[in-house]
């Protein structure tokens, strides 16, 4: 029962009746149980992140701590130099996203300096894009931001990972409605498709995806994400896959193309 109904039942209910609409009212909108995790020093994250190789490692420096010309003109010299376009990309540029969402992960740095590392690495990214070599992609996987959600940062950071790695994503954007993603999955038929909820009011939009896909008879993967779900709330949702960190987003697009069932699938991403 809704919360916004119980009132006018409340003469209609007996005690018992009432505390179990309540509480169903409020398990509905409550947020998932969360495993305690172990929180690493902030240095061993910074140390474990950086690149060995030194000029990668500057750029690393830069994008980490946000500051985006200096990024550029790194990533600008080592171009000029001859350096692969790919590799700053992927050595480079990528750790220091990789990196950042696991300080804001345990709880090291907030919004605006994970904004600014992702500022500073698409900027040098841009400037690898036209020395990347045009290959086919691998494969597509459409994004979206839950209906009544707008945090997208986790998902621009998946997404940069993606891409440099050669899959082709449809971004379909924020607050996007079930109807609308199950739409994008008709006309561009992906190997995958994801969504992400930082709020645990949104994150409910991913149970209606579910079973509207199974409708459709779409056997596809379904990645949940963000701060809102976890590996037990994607196991309640047909296809669901919990994607904990962006190498999930990979692996389970690999494992798809090579023809792998979701149940499959997600049976090995759970159990790691």
């Amino acid at each position: 029962m809704r919360l916004s109904s119980i009132g006018a039942e409340v003469g209609k209910l007996s005690p018992e009746d009432l505390f179990d609409s309540l509480a169903a009212a409020f398990s509905a909108i409550s947020a998932p149980e969360v495993e305690e995790k172990a929180i690493s020093p902030k240095d061993e994250i910074m140390a474990k992140g950086r690149p060995e190789d030194e000029e990668l490692g500057r750029m690393f420096d830069a994008a980490l701590s946000g500051n985006k010309k200096k990024t550029e003109d790194l990533v600008k010299d080592a171009l000029e130099s001859g350096a692969d376009a790919l590799k700053i990309v992927e050595g480079g540029l990528l750790p220091a996203a990789n990196t950042v969402g696991k300080l804001y992960d345990d709880g090291y740095v907030y919004v605006p300096e994970v904004l600014l590392t992702s500022d500073a690495m698409n900027a040098g990214i841009e400037l690898c894009k036209s020395r990347m070599p045009e290959v086919e992609a691998k494969g597509s996987i459409i994004m979206h931001i839950a209906d009544g959600d707008i945090h997208e940062i986790g998902k621009n950071i998946a997404k940069a990972v993606l891409i440099a790695k050669g899959y082709k994503v449809i971004d379909l954007g924020r607050s996007i409605p079930p109807s609308v993603v199950i739409e994008a999955v008709k006309k561009f038929k992906p190997n995958v498709v994801s969504g992400t909820a930082l709020m645990s009011t949104t994150r409910n939009a991913f149970k209606k995806i579910g079973p509207m896909l199974e409708k459709e008879g779409i056997d596809i993967p379904f990645i949940v994400a963000g701060g809102s779900v976890d590996k037990n709330f994607a196991e309640m949702i047909p296809y669901g896959i919990y994607g904990k960190v962006p190498q999930t987003g990979i692996d389970v697009l690999e494992s798809a193309i090579q023809g792998k069932s979701w149940k499959e699938i997600r049976k090995e991403i759970h159990s790691r």
